[in-house]
């Protein structure tokens, strides 16, 4: 088997580095889910920090919420950062949410310049039009800043992938309004939230909500906490569909997967069971670090640890035809070595849960409220449980294990 896996091997290494589809391919989503959403929230009310970012984080999820820089304190400072600090995004809705695109250009650098200065762990990468007022010159103007994208506040009218054929349209991203404020198209019910996510699951593309009040019937577009809670409920009914994210991180993904590619392959020099590939794309990489889900194509062949550069990238699914993990585009030489996982190993799961194996026993330590699946690599459920939990196996082979949706493929001889 060694022999013929490096024939392989060399055979792949032969292959033109613009002929990446000899290598593996670029999910089109992290996760290789089917869709992107992102939930916004604009004007950083104050509802936000105490019944928002909870829900959020209870779920496991993410937002984006966009700030006017004018209600900035040392309480409201405070707060950002620690909603930044759960992975939420904070972008940039200028100094008082002026109507006129004129003053909204004039407001985007010191808004920008502020939020920068006042958070800790992030950049402010995208930008919210108020009112969703904006011109050529207002989309000159923020991208020019260092936005990567903005959101105006019309609805969508497709849903595919290809939601960005030219630069402007990734400033000029379309919007779900919640709420009747919003008017004719703001959703009211919960049924109205699921039905574009089936539109957003079927055409493969990216869409994002906007939200104002929540739980304050003084604020605009309010709508009740109970209403969001089914509404974060049902979306996160779907994420084995849905890649749950925030608009950063969704548009940085798609700029970068279109423009990613293989660089090559190569045997490694000490070890013929490892071999070596680059990812790569034309972006800036101090922005655009966000990792691409990939499969490469491993011909039959199981990989028991991939590495880019010192980090370790968990396997996130194996199967006969291909390995699917995670790796940043410019990071560092990826390196798969083939073999299986040692017995008695700890997988982490982005933090979410430890799995160890003892003989034929799946152990997975995780909090009360996670949801872990045990599967067959042909997608049948074995098993589903809630909280830390164990499963016998019958036989010896390759399983998955996922915890709240992130998938982790498990080994055992």
């Amino acid at each position: 088997m060694k022999n013929l896996f490096i024939v392989v091997l060399f055979t792949m290494a032969s292959v033109s580095v613009n002929a990446q589809d000899k290598i593996g391919e670029i999910c089109k989503w992290d996760f290789d889910k089917k869709c992107a959403v992102a939930l916004t929230f604009d004007d950083w009310l104050t509802t936000h920090p105490t019944i928002v970012v909870p829900a959020l984080q209870e779920r496991g999820m993410t937002a984006t919420f966009y700030v006017i820089t004018k209600d900035l304190n040392q309480n409201t400072i405070t707060q950002i950062n620690t909603a930044a600090e759960l992975g939420n995004e904070i972008g940039n809705h200028t100094v008082t949410h002026p109507s006129s695109d004129v003053t909204i250009a004039e407001e985007a650098r010191p808004a920008k310049e502020r939020l920068d200065a006042a958070l800790v762990s992030q950049q402010v990468l995208t930008f919210d039009y108020p009112y969703g007022a904006f011109s050529n010159e207002t989309i000159d103007s923020v991208r020019k800043l260092g936005h990567i994208a903005a959101r105006g506040v019309w609805p969508p009218s497709s849903y595919s992938y290809n939601f960005a054929p030219n630069d402007d349209d990734y400033y000029n991203l379309r919007t779900i309004g919640v709420g009747a404020a919003n008017g004719a198209n703001g959703l009211t019910t919960t049924a109205q939230f699921a039905s574009y996510l089936t539109k957003a699951i079927k055409g493969g593309g990216f869409i994002t909500y906007l939200y104002h009040g929540v739980g304050k019937s003084s604020d605009y577009a309010n709508i009740h906490k109970d209403s969001l809670y089914a509404q974060l409920d049902t979306l996160k009914s779907l994420d084995d569909k849905i890649w749950i994210t925030t608009v950063a991180d969704a548009i940085k993904y798609h700029r970068e997967a279109r423009c990613a590619s293989f660089s090559g392959i190569e045997i490694g020099n000490v070890n013929p069971d490892i071999y070596i590939i680059g990812l790569v794309d034309t972006l800036p990489d101090d922005i655009y670090n966000q990792p691409l889900t990939v499969k490469v194509y491993n011909n039959g062949n199981t990989f028991c640890e991939i590495r880019q550069g010192d980090e370790i990238c968990p396997i996130l699914y194996q199967t006969n035809e291909y390995v699917m993990f995670r790796a940043i585009p410019d990071g560092g030489n990826i390196s798969l070595k083939r073999g299986y996982w040692d017995i008695n190993s700890v997988q982490d799961i982005n933090d979410i849960a430890t799995i160890s194996v003892n003989n034929k026993t799946i152990f997975v330590t995780t909090d009360t409220h996670a949801t872990v699946v045990f599967y067959t690599l042909t997608g049948k459920i074995l098993s589903k449980r809630t909280g830390t939990c164990s499963f016998s196996v019958a036989k010896s082979g390759s399983y998955i294990v996922t915890v709240n949706g992130l998938p982790k493929t498990i080994v055992i001889n």
